[in-house]
């Protein structure tokens, strides 16, 4: 038997108003979640920034040098030079700031500081290399790089450097680019000869090659004046003079 109004067949449903209600509790219910969303969002962040930038946990106890040979001296010289703070947070080490306290360094030429997490700071070093020694008239002996940058004074000429004599105690840095000069352009065979070099200026430059001696000059007209030269020594000259290549001189 079907009850009158309610339709045959039909089975009992959310009501419409139960349905509207449902989703309004869920409208007011969303600014809570997204809130409570943020605010944990919010403190992880924190607590990570905390953790990174604020506390001990993943700070520097640590400070490891390369690009070195196992000197200590050397070492201990960049190390005290970086100054790195440690205990203090790796993220808030200025790294830059300590790759310029390392170049500052005489016998550096270049460095960069990376952070090895979680506790290191890695100073990576470019030594100078020394191309010649210059020994001034007080009997100082210098090392002088590529750069013509004297950056190490040493007791003795290390083997295989060749030596040159200044009339200063600080020879004239022309002079130590033109002595560098040299020493690239000239064929290895004759490097090897290379003796007696003396820086008198910056534009006085003189050097033997094997017994003969060369008047070079200052900077300027390099591949002009080392052709020259070539073809001169074929003449088996005692003396050359190139430091005016369009004029030079034998004897």
């Amino acid at each position: 038997m079907v009850r009158p109004g309610r339709p045959a067949g039909r089975r009992p449903s959310m009501s419409a108003r139960a349905r509207l209600e449902h989703r309004a509790v869920a409208v007011r219910q969303r600014p809570a979640r997204v809130l409570a969303a943020a605010a944990l969002t919010l403190a992880v962040v924190l607590g990570a920034g905390w953790l990174v930038w604020g506390s001990s946990v993943l700070a520097a106890d640590t400070v490891r040098i390369e690009g070195l040979a196992a000197d200590d001296a050397d070492r201990a010289a960049v190390a005290e030079a970086a100054a790195v703070p440690l205990g203090t947070a790796l993220a808030r080490i200025d790294v830059g700031a300590v790759a310029a306290r390392v170049r500052s360094v005489p016998f550096v030429r270049d460095a960069s500081v990376d952070r090895a997490w979680p506790h290191t700071v890695v100073v990576h070093v470019v030594p100078r290399v020394a191309l010649f020694a210059v020994r001034g008239p007080q009997g100082r002996l210098g090392l002088v790089d590529a750069d013509a940058v004297i950056f190490r004074e040493v007791t003795s000429l290390p083997p295989g450097i060749p030596l040159a004599n200044g009339t200063s105690d600080a020879p004239a840095p022309e002079g130590l680019r033109a002595v560098v000069t040299v020493l690239r352009l000239l064929p290895e065979t004759q490097r090897a000869t290379v003796n007696e070099i003396t820086v008198t200026s910056a534009s006085l430059v003189t050097f033997k090659l094997g017994t003969v001696q060369v008047v070079w000059g200052g900077q300027g007209q390099e591949e002009k004046k080392i052709k020259v030269l070539q073809a001169l020594l074929a003449t088996k000259p005692t003396v050359v003079d190139v430091s005016a290549p369009d004029t030079p001189v034998t004897r």
